[in-house]
């Protein structure tokens, strides 16, 4: 089962992970044997490389025979990384630091605790009332890679006291303030039911909630649905104060203070009124700031309620923004830019005590990097009148806050002390100094909240006041093992010497340029949407010829062809993760893309065909020259990429074999070599980078190329490309990632990356292209962004068609399923007239269930995503029918669906490349039976578009394909999935994976309703339905009810947890109304009078003219799913 499995998932073009795992479990068995001690790594690699080598053939055996550095490095870690017996990440070491990391910083030594002396302190009911800070906030979410170490989870742990956390699944939740904020997915990338312990219990001892004021205590209740899509403070709320009521549809939902009261504490620590100065600093303004009475009246209401309920109560002083590493002075800025005061105070035109936000410093450092200084964006600058006056409101709440403490004889800890001490001396742990700079050490990327030794130094000073006021002897937690687990403390600011002042005065001013113009083009006409194209279309209709001598020189269409990166920036905790870069918290948000036009020109060599088949030759020449750009993400994280330039290889020629009679090309092979200021910063953090050219399709990777005929005799030619590298397989050394501050000797500021990815990626063509089909559709194209879209399942579906020429199976026919779900895209850093994109296929949107145990994650050696859920449907041949269940289409976790949009045609360019999984019975046992079955993800290539509809949504839409020869000879599962069939000649299977989705924000005013009555399901089961579903349930209750009369099972709904309204593209209905409606939430499942409680149900209704349509799935489609998929196929096109 377990080889089954194997290769089920191994989907590598060249040689696939699983197949290199496999290989080296069989060498390592060998090698017990024969091998003796003291053999170094490169016998192992030979052996590798022989056994692979006689294994393989074609391309992937010249790729071994290259002698590429990097790609003979990954195969020889992932060797010497496999455990003894062949089974990967399942060692009792990989599990002890797994364990040791999730339990924070001040993990108790092995064997019992010795029991501590509380003194006359009741520690028996512990609970923390507060915002982001005692949340345990991340750099960019709440997520329990931090929470684990918070100070109130460290006292509690120093206590010996139960202290449960909501502890969140990375990339997390919550918003920052100063940042943009980016939309609520759940779940996200890499999350499955959000909380690590799911269903989440009543009531929770940390309490604190991202973004909570002082007032939300009080005045913030749980609202449904479970997430707000565009409210993070609420869907925290959700989460941490009333998740279980919530998905019960029942009960009261309580408030943070109440949260804490029905727990009857007896130690109740309160952290409020930092978000309200860290708004006041980024507003430069105390307006956010509470008034002393209503701060009199809030905060003295939460003391009041807490002693009277018999807690002793530990108030906590508000910090100073000012204080932390959010606003530098010019001093510590001075500090990471590499310059001395004077200078900075002279270049920028800053007085003496102005602050400067994280934001004013990495613009200061893009500055400088690409030699162009000018004015800063707004909010860059808090000026010293402005930093004076929050100080003194500040200072006067916490004087109130202590005259409260003493009328209600709660304690006070002096939080604002302790960080303006550090503040203004730093503080020393062991050998390493800490301070309050940005990358000083004590403060994460965010500059708000403190890493891990920062919340150990908070938790050591309560554990003294309490040791102190009650005498008891609890234990400080150790500051060096909190330092040595302390990712922010590895922080670095650039080494090396300032610049002078003649360096800066060599900057500024700067004349004012514009960005290079992309020349003026004529786009290829639409002649026939692709879009609208029947759906057995296929591409080339007529026979290629080969340019006169068999060489051509083309110019590039410097529109139409760009390269680029898109870096997975991640910190992973444990080397399991750190492997393939599956780490779920990215460092900024999202992914860190980069893409430049390139111009120059392409030349390729043809040989003389034989039986049609053309190997060809290219070369770029003198090289492709692109340019200037900025590699951003979401959250904070820009650095200019200059010199853009793609250079051949000098030992590896770029080959590939042309078909002229079908046009199809094989056998690609192509090296080039990369360079960009940005790539030589990576570069330059990491010494040990090894020096060879980035390969498409690589050892793991996708690559495609087109010819097209020219009136000239020549012929067009296309190519696209992608890659993935694991730095942490791929370098020896820790991976560091670099920021943008950089010495005269080119030494950059970082931060730890372990498990960093790279995703290279190209498109050269000649060609011009395509025009927009209609240019009254365009939308407008966001920057550095990240959108969700919902999935139209109508017009969403994975299918194949089938042609087996197998006297058993006859006829053509085609295996269909519509697809619910979400797509995420990710939009980077304009370039020319185009915008970088990342795209992701989520599944249905609250859709919160434990990861599934499927064959496809058993092995699979990187962490898989969540993705769109598909339905039960027959496959039907005139003498064979199938049941298809259990489908599933995932995203390949290496290789990323990048690429470009045209922002003045909405097309990307090119043809979108996505590989993805598919899950599913016949599948499944098609990899069973037919050990021969190619072991790689399916490549889905073909047109994608983003286009406005008349209600102004604006649609994704893509249409991918992909056929696959079935060789003759080859073994095909019959309907039982126990015995086989064998192809005939010319068998052939065209899967295809079209997608539709509305990008549309929350619509609270809607109310869908409708029912339908012994309906028939695309896969012959009778079904009943009812719904009423609002998009505000907390002023109008939900219905659901769903009876399937086949099964004999019935659900109704409890609670919603995600609701979504949207329109199908062609509607005609007015704006404000919607055609459908898709919602998740929990509900009841009955069958055979035995009922389940919170149970998940995702549904779609669509009520459009032209496209009807239903889907209900209930438990993750595992349970029930029933769905009424149109017969013709024309009619899903997407």
């Amino acid at each position: 089962m377990r080889e089954f499995i194997k290769s089920m998932v191994s989907f590598s073009v060249a040689v696939p992970l699983f197949a290199i795992k496999t290989l080296s479990n069989t060498l390592q068995r060998s090698e017990e044997t024969s091998a003796q001690a003291g053999k170094d790594d490169g016998t192992s690699l030979d052996a590798v490389v022989q056994a692979t080598e006689s294994q393989l053939e074609g391309t992937v055996k010249s790729v071994f025979k290259a002698g590429d550095k990097l790609q003979r490095d990954l195969v020889d870690r992932m060797f010497d990384t496999l455990p003894a017996d062949g089974d990967d990440d399942g060692s009792e070491t990989g599990t002890a630091a797994a364990a040791a990391e999730e339990s924070g910083p001040a993990a108790a030594t092995p064997g019992e605790p010795s029991a501590v002396d509380a003194g006359n302190l009741d520690t028996s009911v512990f609970v923390t009332l507060g915002e982001s800070l005692a949340a345990g906030f991340g750099d960019f979410g709440l997520s329990a890679e931090a929470q684990s170490g918070s100070f109130a989870a460290l006292v509690a742990q120093q206590m010996q006291t139960p202290f449960a956390q909501p502890l969140v699944e990375a990339p997390g939740i919550g918003t920052i303030p100063g940042y943009d904020d980016l939309p609520v997915i759940m779940p996200a990338l890499m999350q499955n039911t959000a909380l690590d312990s799911f269903p989440p219990p009543a009531t929770y001892g940390n309490l604190s909630v991202p973004a909570f004021r002082i007032s939300d205590a009080q005045q913030v209740r749980p609202l449904p649905p479970l997430v707000h899509r565009s409210d993070h403070k609420q869907t925290a709320a959700n989460l941490i104060l009333g998740g279980a009521d919530l998905m019960a549809g029942e009960g009261e939902h309580f408030n943070q203070l109440e949260s804490a009261l029905r727990q009857s504490p007896t130690l109740a620590l309160l952290e409020l009124g930092y978000h309200e100065a860290v708004e006041g600093a980024i507003q430069g303004d105390p307006a956010p700031l509470p008034e002393i009475d209503a701060f009199k009246a809030d905060y003295g209401s939460l003391l009041e309620s807490l002693r009277k309920a018999g807690s002793q109560v530990v108030a906590m002083t508000i910090p100073d923004p000012c204080d932390t590493a959010y606003l530098s002075t010019v001093e510590s800025a001075a500090r990471n830019l590499k310059l001395s005061p004077s200078v900075l105070l002279k270049g920028y035109n800053l007085k003496d005590d102005d602050r400067i936000t994280i934001q004013g410093l990495f613009e200061m450092g893009c500055q400088l990097l690409s030699r162009n200084l000018g004015p800063l964006p707004d909010g860059s600058i808090l000026p010293a009148t402005a930093v004076n006056r929050i100080s003194e409101r500040i200072q006067a709440l916490n004087a109130e806050l202590a005259s409260l403490a003493e009328k209600h004889d709660a304690l006070v800890f002096d939080l604002h002390g302790l960080l303006h001490e550090v503040a203004e001396q730093g503080i020393t742990v062991g050998a390493k100094q800490l301070s309050c700079d940005f990358l000083g050490g004590f403060y994460q990327l965010n500059g708000h909240y403190l890493g891990l030794a920062g919340h150990a130094v908070i938790a050591n000073g309560l554990l003294e006041l309490l040791n102190d006021a009650f005498d008891a002897t609890f234990p400080l937690v150790d500051l060096e093992v909190a330092l040595s687990t302390d990712p922010v403390t590895a922080y670095q600011q650039a080494d090396g010497p300032d610049l002078d002042l003649d360096d800066l005065s060599a900057l500024s001013p700067a004349p004012s340029e514009e960005a290079p113009a992309i020349e003026a083009v004529k786009l290829i006409p639409v002649e026939e949407d692709p879009f609208e194209a029947p759906a057995e279309h296929h591409g080339h209709a007529t026979r290629l010829t080969l340019p006169e001598g068999l060489e051509q020189t083309l110019p590039l269409c410097k529109a139409a062809s760009y390269y680029g990166d898109a870096i997975r920036a991640v910190n992973c905790r444990t080397d399991a993760e750190g492997k393939f870069g599956s780490g779920r918290e990215l460092l900024f948000g999202g992914l860190a893309m980069l893409d430049s036009h390139l111009d120059g020109h392409v030349h390729i060599k043809f040989s003389e065909p034989v039986d049609d088949i053309s190997h060809f030759e290219i070369s770029v020449g003198e090289g492709l020259v692109g340019d200037d750009g900025l590699m951003t993400a979401p959250y904070l994280f820009k650095l200019p990429a200059q010199q853009n330039s793609v250079s051949d290889d000098g030992d590896m020629i770029s080959s590939g074999d042309l078909n002229l009679a079908t046009g199809e090309v094989t056998n690609l092979d192509f090296a080039f070599r990369f360079f960009n200021t940005a790539l030589l910063a990576l570069v330059r953090c990491n010494p040990k980078f090894p020096d060879v050219p980035i390969q498409f399709p690589g050892m793991y990777g996708s690559a495609s190329a087109r010819f097209d005929q020219r009136p000239d005799g020549n012929l067009d030619f296309t190519f696209q490309g992608t890659t993935f590298i694991p730095l942490g397989m791929a370098l020896e050394d820790p991976v560091r990632f670099p920021l943008p501050f950089c010495s005269p000797a080119l030494e950059y500021a970082s931060v730890p990356g372990h498990g960093t990815t790279l995703h290279p990626h190209i498109q050269l063509s000649t060609r011009p292209p395509l025009a927009a089909a209609d240019e009254v559709k365009l939308p407008q194209i966001p920057e550095n962004e990240i959108r969700e879209y919902t999935i139209h399942a109508h017009n969403t579906s994975f299918g194949d068609k089938f042609h087996l020429t197998a006297p058993e199976l006859v006829g053509d026919p085609t295996g269909r399923s519509q697809l619910m779900g979400r797509v995420q895209v990710q939009f980077g850093q304009r370039f020319g007239d185009s915008v970088s994109v990342a795209i992701s296929h989520l599944n249905p949107g609250g859709l919160l269930t434990p990861d599934p145990e499927t064959p496809l994650g058993d092995d699979f050696p990187g962490r898989l995503p969540p993705a769109p859920i598909g339905h039960n449907e027959f496959l039907r041949f005139s003498q064979r029918t199938y049941y298809l269940d259990s489908l599933t289409c995932i995203d390949d976790p290496f290789d990323f669906c990048v690429g470009a949009v045209n922002v003045k045609t909405g097309n990307v360019l090119g043809e979108m490349l996505h590989r993805a999984l598919i899950g599913q019975n016949v599948f499944y046992a098609l990899v069973r039976l037919e050990p021969r079955t190619p072991k790689e993800s399916f490549m889905f290539q073909g047109p994608a578009r983003f286009e406005k509809d008349g209600h102004g949504q604006t649609v994704l839409r893509f249409r991918g394909q992909v056929t696959i020869p079935y060789p003759e000879g080859n073994l095909f599962p019959a309907p039982d999935l126990a015995t086989t069939f064998t192809a005939g000649p010319d068998s052939v299977l065209d899967p295809f994976l079209w997608v539709q989705a509305m990008d549309t924000p929350e619509a609270p005013d809607a109310v869908m309703k409708g029912e339908a009555e012994q309906v028939v399901s695309s896969a012959a089961e009778v079904f009943s339905y009812r719904y009423e579903i609002p998009g505000n349930p907390d002023q109008h209750a939900p219905v659901f009810e769903y009876t399937n009369h086949t099964q004999g099972g019935q659900f109704r709904l409890d609670s919603l947890s995600w609701v979504s309204f949207t329109n199908s593209r062609e509607s005609k209905l007015k704006p404000g109304k919607h055609d459908t409606v898709t919602f998740s939430g929990f509900g009841v499942w009955d069958k055979n009078d035995v009922q389940t409680d919170s149970v998940l149900v995702n549904v779609q209704v669509s009520t459009a003219p032209k496209g009807q349509y239903v889907s209900i799935q209930i438990g993750a489609a595992v349970v029930s799913n029933v769905n009424t998929k149109p017969a013709d196929i024309e009619q899903v096109r997407p």
